[in-house]
């Protein structure tokens, strides 16, 4: 296999990515790591958004409520109604 050298030094951005090549039937018995789940999470999310993966709609919409949820939670954990819809609307 080829190395790659990268001079990291330089203050260059580096972006890696976390590909899902197989999905396990249970994520929280095989996927051990938080930041793994969350590596697990976001490529699961951008399969969805991008079609590569299908996904009910019910359970697109489901899964959408809990993203928005948890986004907005950690932002403010008690908002009331009309302040937490301008959020999701800015987002």
């Amino acid at each position: 296999m080829d190395q790659c050298k990268v001079d990291v030094s330089t203050g260059a951005d580096i972006q890696c990515w976390f590909l899902v090549k197989f999905y396990p039937e249970d994520v929280s018995e095989e996927l051990i790591q938080e930041i793994t789940q969350h590596l697990f999470y976001l490529q699961v999310k951008q399969d969805i958004i991008a079609m590569d993966i299908y996904c009910q709609p019910e359970a697109s919409v489901l899964l959408a409520s809990y993203a928005v949820q948890a986004q907005v939670s950690l932002l403010q954990p008690k908002l009331s109604l009309i302040s937490w819809l301008k959020i999701i609307r800015t987002h």
